[in-house]
């Protein structure tokens, strides 16, 4: 019973999937803008991950921003998700004159410097923005663009991004099974390419560091890519502007420190590179993903205590 409502789950979630897209591309931009906003507002209404979203807030700012702050905060969240969504399933309509029109590029000398190296670039990103359709804009610039793409429940889901990667020219990387991901990944950057890399994903098998004021399960794949490699690694961000047009950053290189000591290494660039993110989130927190699970994975010995304190 369980799996014939979790078919009909996935049925009706697909077809109302199919819908909107319909109806994305065959609206005005202005009116697409305007569905998005009407979409968020209605996932508001329904408290959808509105909880998990308050969390997140009132962990990362409860100290520094009052009730009304972080409301406001998590009202313009949902606005930028459904616009990301509503620009994402649109892409098959983008030209590449309006995909030129609505991006432009800040510090592309570090990219051009970085790249002049011959050993590649990752682009240390996190869940900013409309951080999906970067890729577009620099491979309209003739710069080949890789990113990670995780595992979904719905076949079909990952057969659309696929898709979406394909005509906006960005090559997607399986993060399954991880030998092959890691191989396609250095294959990548020995290629003198772009790898862009979401480093603030929640990694149980990753290593704990501050985010936040917080431990925060980390990945260590831009560390070890960047050790095994000596790819350069580069700030990478995407922000939303008022009138909708995205800004895409890249900051100056990250130098990796290095001890001698691989466990030392790891923690100590992961902190680094969590900091970076950080930054990037606190100058814009109204675009940064707080539906997702950030702090999901707990340190053991903050679980074992949790235990005893239930008991």
């Amino acid at each position: 019973m369980k799996k014939v409502r979790r078919w009909i789950k996935h049925k009706i979630g697909w077809v109302a999937l199919k819908m909107v897209i319909a109806l994305i591309n065959i609206l005005p931009l202005r009116m697409m803008y305007g569905l998005a906003n009407g979409l968020a507002g209605l996932a508001w209404i329904l408290g959808v991950r509105r909880q998990i979203v308050f969390n997140n807030l009132n962990r990362a700012f409860g100290r520094e921003k009052d009730s009304h702050e972080i409301r406001a905060i998590a009202r313009e969240t949902y606005r930028n998700i459904a616009k990301n969504i509503c620009e994402l399933l649109r892409v098959f309509k983008f030209s590449q004159t309006e995909i030129d029109r609505i991006f432009t590029i800040q510090g592309r000398e570090y990219l051009n410097t970085a790249l002049a190296r011959g050993k590649g670039v990752i682009g240390l990103s996190g869940h900013l923005g409309n951080f999906p359709l970067m890729g577009a804009k620099l491979a309209q610039e003739g710069y080949s663009c890789a990113s990670f793409i995780y595992g979904a429940s719905d076949a079909r889901v990952v057969k659309l991004f696929f898709n979406i990667g394909r005509h906006l020219g960005i090559d997607l990387i399986p993060t399954s099974p991880s030998y092959a991901s890691v191989r396609q990944s250095l294959k990548w950057l020995r290629k003198n390419k772009v790898l862009c890399i979401q480093a603030d994903r929640d990694s149980p098998q990753g290593v704990f560091v501050d985010f936040f004021g917080y431990p925060a399960a980390t990945p260590i794949g831009p560390v070890v890519l960047a050790k095994r490699t000596g790819a350069a690694i580069l700030p990478m961000f995407v922000v939303r502007k008022v009138d909708n047009r995205h800004r895409i950053i890249f900051g100056p290189p990250v130098e990796l420190e290095v001890t001698g000591n691989k466990e030392k290494d790891i923690l100590v660039n992961s902190a680094k590179f969590t900091k970076i993110i950080e930054s990037y989130v606190r100058k814009y927190p109204e675009q940064w993903l707080w539906t997702y699970k950030r702090w999901k994975t707990v340190p053991q010995r903050t679980q074992k205590e949790t235990q005893r304190t239930q008991r």
